[in-house]
């Protein structure tokens, strides 16, 4: 299973269908540091878009 980053975790999600409580359950299983790094490297990655916090 490839690694979850966080560029999956924005409106892609609503694209794809993946409902708002299951994105909640997936965040609470993060440590804040995991969700810190995600997010920086997402905001590197892609700085024409900003994430949906």
């Amino acid at each position: 299973m490839s690694p979850v980053r966080f560029d999956m975790l924005g409106q892609s999600f609503v694209e794809v269908g993946i409902c708002l409580r299951c994105i909640k359950e997936l965040e609470s299983t993060w440590s804040c540091f995991e969700k810190l790094q995600v997010r920086l490297h997402y905001l590197e990655s892609f700085d024409e878009v900003k994430p949906v916090l």
